[in-house]
């Protein structure tokens, strides 16, 4: 395929067209959104298995499984196809799975394949959606961790080393093309009336298992700050990696009780067989290499973005925790009509 970036530059300028790979993430369906609305930018274009509900009619759906042995070649030609700008990668997976096999694939071939498909076309941009989990909860991390901090989670738990993993190739990739704005964004905890990924199910449960002596201080973002995040490194070029966070914490346990939620407390000796087995069965709890995150804080700074391209969260977790728990007791009340 030709590499035609100055037909590229001159699509730019008349709007860009975003094109967004991988449907896991929740803040997709807001994204998607946000960008259909926006005068900034020409086309919105998803790629991934399945399409997003409710979205858009004027967004261009694709079908393709970006973890399958040859997607690279079909990605290439819908990218070049609708002479996409901007790709935005939101595949990697925010909630723990069943078939963690699945997942494996969709954050490592799926994210080798995109960056594959890139280097056949001329995009102008790349992005990708991770956490700030990735530095890991550790007694001796700094009060505020920056982005050139070691990435400390546990690698031998696929959840949090299949997203290394994709951060590497990311990084690789803007060193073999810097012709190319490459950026990594690095979420705090997204909450919101829409959010659904590790700790909001973790906190949707009446009772949560808490570790008895541990309250580590929770940085929370809102999923409409984080979406506009997303929206100020699509429609402006800012590369590199950036911690999306606020600066403003609570206590897990006080998050807890703010949702209108009890913390259980469990002794740290129980806590591994006991929260992993609430998960196994699907009542509450967390498998065990999360139980750091129940006892060290793993707070990012947020200067950098502040700095850059000026974001700074605009919700404190006082709101953040509101939302989430109305959208909670709006989902129990509907549930509750439909089994009546």
């Amino acid at each position: 395929m030709a590499r035609d970036f100055d037909k590229i530059r001159r699509v730019l300028g008349d709007g860009t067209t975003v094109a967004l790979a991988g449907s896991a993430s929740s803040m997709t369906g807001l994204l998607l959104h946000r960008l259909v609305g926006d005068p900034r930018v020409r086309t919105v274009v998803l790629v991934d298995r399945d399409p997003v509900p409710g979205m858009d009619p004027s967004v261009r759906y694709y079908s393709v499984d970006l973890s399958q042995p040859g997607s690279e070649e079909r990605i290439a030609e819908i990218l070049s196809r609708e002479e996409v700008g901007v790709v935005v990668h939101l595949g990697l997976s925010t909630e723990l799975s069943r078939t963690p096999d699945l997942d494996h694939e969709m954050d490592t071939q799926g994210t080798m394949h995109l960056m594959s498909s890139c280097t056949m076309v001329p995009v102008r941009k790349i992005v990708l959606a991770s956490t700030t989990m990735l530095y890991g909860a550790h007694p001796d991390n700094s009060p505020w961790l920056a982005e050139d901090h070691e990435l400390r989670a546990d690698r031998t738990f696929p959840f949090f080393g299949d997203k290394i993993e994709a951060e590497r190739q990311f990084v690789e990739f803007a060193h073999r093309h810097d012709d190319r704005v490459v950026t990594i964004l690095r979420v705090g905890l997204v909450l919101g009336p829409n959010t659904k990924n590790v700790f909001s199910h973790y906190l949707a449960r009446r009772i949560v298992p808490v570790l008895a002596g541990f309250d580590p201080p929770m940085q929370l973002v809102h999923e409409v700050d984080a979406v506009r995040a997303f929206l100020m490194v699509i429609t402006d070029d800012h590369p590199g990696v950036f911690n999306i966070v606020a600066d403003a914490v609570v206590p897990l346990a006080t998050a807890i009780r703010i949702v209108g939620h009890a913390p259980l407390p469990v002794v740290e000796p129980l806590a591994s067989p006991v929260l992993g087995a609430l998960w196994s069965f699907g009542v509450a709890g967390l498998p065990g290499p999360f139980i750091p995150y129940l006892k060290y804080p793993f707070l990012a700074s947020g200067e950098r973005a502040a700095s850059r391209f000026g974001f700074t969260a605009s919700f404190p977790p006082v709101e953040v925790l509101g939302d989430f728990a109305r959208a909670q007791k709006r989902r129990r009340i509907e549930a509750g009509m439909e089994e009546a």
